[in-house]
């Protein structure tokens, strides 16, 4: 099998995987909101907040596109090398701060799984192996911060109204001025620092092929 075929093969699978595993939590999200009396808007306004779900859509997406050579904005280098940053980075965090916290049984606990433990590894490994990636420049990774603040700005905006936050780590409210402005700062030097990592392996691909 070439590389290009193998890389359309595991991207499909990836797709499959991602998409399932979307529909599953938004299936679980809709039978327990609809049994609380919520509206479909409010259930599906709650789905698309978390950043764990939209980067999920992202790599489905992206995933998608490779399995069936598209070529458009999803094919780009920097929208990949994007998407395997902040899986990394929903990785990480589920792993550290959030999975003692969430239910791991059923529909649920499937979706857990999949969501944050399978695509995340899956798609970072396609990328790494069989994604091209030696057009990567040092300011894509100044770029790729642009997503993750934008998201807060978002949290913040929403919590004026509804008083949710997605995550503990970024309750405003419960946490105080400083402790949240800690967790921020770290998380910004984690965006930052995966993205330059991936940068650097770009790079380095690009000097490896120089020296070939």
């Amino acid at each position: 099998m070439t590389k290009a075929r193998l890389a359309r093969v595991l991207a499909g699978a990836i797709a499959v995987i991602g998409w399932s595993a979307l529909g599953l939590q938004l299936n679980v999200l809709l039978v327990h909101g609809m049994a609380d009396g919520l509206s479909l808007f409010a259930i599906l306004s709650w789905f698309f907040t978390f950043f764990s779900i939209q980067t999920n859509i992202l790599a489905a997406a992206v995933a998608s596109a490779a399995a069936i050579g598209a070529r458009n904005f999803l094919a780009g280098d920097s929208v990949r090398a994007a998407a395997a940053v902040y899986l990394v980075i929903v990785g990480a965090v589920f792993f550290l701060l959030l999975r003692n916290d969430v239910p791991w049984q059923g529909l649920q606990g499937i979706a857990n799984v999949l969501l944050h433990y399978v695509t995340p590894p899956l798609y970072v490994l396609f990328w790494l192996v069989l994604e091209p990636k030696s057009s990567l420049r040092w300011r894509n990774a100044a770029m790729w911060l642009i997503y993750p603040l934008a998201y807060l700005a978002f949290v913040l905006l929403q919590a004026q109204k509804s008083g949710f936050y997605p995550y503990p780590f970024l309750d405003l409210r419960t946490l105080g001025v400083v402790k949240w402005s800690l967790n921020v700062v770290m998380l910004a030097a984690a965006f930052a620092g995966v993205s330059l990592l991936t940068v650097a392996i770009g790079r380095l691909t690009t000097i490896g092929r120089i020296s070939d």
